[in-house]
């Protein structure tokens, strides 16, 4: 595995957007550098007998049934939601104009 040059970080770099300085692309290769060279060893773990896994850990579902429970909390049901608005048109809320929007707003 090859560690990347000076001017691949400097291609990189430039990809991104970034301006680096001469001793921030020498910085950036050393590390690179470090990287390559520790998976570079992991060429050596012996992995016989151990089988392809995506993932670091068993994956387990977290969902559950979507149950409909009785309201316990304290807003009104239905249509009462609406008329507790401090603003309602046409059993709609009304909130505020968002972002310099112009239209039908009533």
């Amino acid at each position: 595995m090859n560690t990347p040059s000076a001017s691949d970080i400097t291609e990189l770099a430039g990809t991104a957007r970034l301006r680096l300085t001469d001793q921030e692309n020498l910085t950036i290769e050393r590390h690179m550098g470090d990287i390559f060279t520790h998976f570079a060893s992991l060429e050596h773990v012996d992995v016989q007998g151990l089988a392809a896994n995506p993932y670091a850990a068993e994956l387990e579902t977290v969902v559950r049934p979507d149950d409909l429970e009785p309201s316990t909390g304290p807003l009104p049901r239905g249509r009462r939601i609406v008329e507790a608005a401090s603003v309602h048109v046409d059993g709609m809320f009304r909130v505020p104009r968002i972002l310099g929007m112009t239209g039908n707003a009533r």
